[in-house]
């Protein structure tokens, strides 16, 4: 004698636990509008000092990860280029707090 079951859950309701359909997509317009506030002063001006910064960072980041990946050991950064982003970086801090 075979026994049916039924499922509580018809096959048009989502499933309870889907992690899937509750992450949330990445609007490209909310993420510009935040970098360009990101790299704009209250004034409305662009930021170079914040533009610089974000470039060398984020290419700096970039370098290293590629070369670290590519060699498969954590790659050291050049003091040089260490310097180069502290002062940037401090440049900024001392003029906002000159403002």
């Amino acid at each position: 004698m075979e026994t049916t079951t039924s499922n509580p859950q018809s096959n048009s309701d989502p499933p309870a636990n889907n992690h899937s359909a509750q992450r949330s997509t990445i609007d490209p317009a909310a993420m510009q509008a935040r970098l360009d506030g990101f790299i704009r002063e209250e004034n409305g001006k662009l930021s170079s000092s914040r533009l610089l910064i974000m470039l060398w960072g984020g290419g700096v980041f970039i370098i290293w990860a590629i070369s670290s990946l590519q060699g498969e050991v954590l790659q050291s950064i050049p003091d040089s280029v260490i310097t180069v982003v502290g002062v940037l970086v401090g440049a900024k801090t001392v003029q906002r707090f000159g403002e």
